[in-house]
């Protein structure tokens, strides 16, 4: 048996869910925010790899500013947990398993975004679509199987 189709009314679930990261992830909240509104849903969504009193990088503050006004920021980590390297995959697992799929835009070759989509849990595996990089970095992108 079919589940029903959705009515017209339906709209899609589409959020950013992102770091809150120098580049892309900066420029998608912006994008996010810059959006027409859509009552009642977060605008995006920002996961961060502090404490909710820190901001990292400081640059952003203005920006999580305005995430928190219209949409989330979430962090597993206690209030005054500074940016510390180790923070930051706990974070992108928080990001993948909120996600329905995880977009990998220009990962460099150190890039911590390469272990976002095997550090979720392998019982919730979200679909990863890697977006080429520019031919002129040296950059690569991970998939899940």
């Amino acid at each position: 048996m079919r589940a029903p189709s959705p009515g017209p009314s339906a709209k899609p679930e589409f959020r950013w869910c992102r770091g809150l990261a120098l580049g892309v992830d900066g420029a998608a909240h912006e994008g996010a925010l810059d959006a027409p509104d859509d009552p009642g849903r977060p605008v995006t969504v920002a996961v961060v790899g502090t404490g909710l009193d820190r901001v990292y990088p400081a640059r952003h503050r203005e920006l999580a500013h305005r995430i928190a006004a219209c949409g989330l920021i979430v962090s597993e980590f206690p209030l005054g947990t500074p940016p510390l390297n180790q923070n930051f995959p706990k974070r992108n697992r928080i990001i993948a398993d909120l996600s329905r799929g995880t977009l990998v835009v220009e990962a460099a070759l150190q890039s911590g975004s390469l272990i976002t989509p095997p550090g979720s849990r392998p019982s919730r595996a979200r679909r990863c679509s890697p977006f080429p990089a520019r031919s002129t970095r040296r950059c690569r992108a991970a998939a899940m199987p």
